[in-house]
């Protein structure tokens, strides 16, 4: 029987499986065997930049748990920011083109100012005037500022305990009631 292993998905498969990945490359039964059994051993099996597996020891430094809680803090952090918004490559920047339009707005001389067309886009999809559609876009706004600040005080104050605690602390549990109040507020932003 004859093996593969694909980078792409990590895993292993025998010469009759049905959708064997493109990337993946032939591997002998016992080179696969030895992998299998290094895992049970506590390494991971990991592609080198050729896509050949290899068997690696896991970084359980006390640099690496640290860090490891700080990117779930940072991980946690960005689910929450993104919580209250559609998701898509360019929404960010719209977000900020609205913003900027109300801002201008704000600002005009007189009543008969033109509306921007940021504001008379939202105000036309939803049906409504654009001194609503201003203030619909303001409250968003100041809904999303809240979220911001809440979720970089959480997450400054809580990166700063990690780094404070003593190298024997257990970082996760340090990290827990922090990533515990950034999920609190991903599922009370929508």
């Amino acid at each position: 029987m004859t093996y593969y292993y694909a980078a792409s998905t990590g895993c292993f498969y025998r010469d009759t499986h049905p959708n064997i990945p493109r990337d993946a490359i032939s591997i002998a039964t016992e080179k696969r065997d030895e992998l299998i059994a290094a895992q049970a051993r506590g390494l991971q099996i990991t592609p080198d930049e050729k896509g050949i597996p290899n068997a690696i020891a896991l970084d359980f430094s006390i640099t690496r748990q640290r860090q490891n809680a700080l990117d779930a803090i940072d991980a946690a952090a960005d689910r929450a920011r993104a919580a209250d918004r559609s998701t898509g490559q360019y929404l960010d920047a719209e977000y900020r083109l609205v913003q900027s339009a109300l801002e201008q707005w704000r600002t005009r001389d007189s009543d008969d100012a033109p509306v921007p067309l940021a504001i008379q886009d939202w105000a036309d999809a939803q049906g409504i005037t654009p001194n609503k559609a201003a203030e619909q876009i303001a409250e968003a706004a100041a809904r999303a500022e809240e979220l911001l600040q809440a979720v970089r005080r959480i997450r400054l104050a809580s990166k700063a305990a990690i780094r404070d605690v003593s190298d024997d602390a257990d970082f996760m549990e340090v990290a827990r009631p922090c990533i515990d109040q950034l999920n609190f507020l991903t599922k009370t932003a929508h």
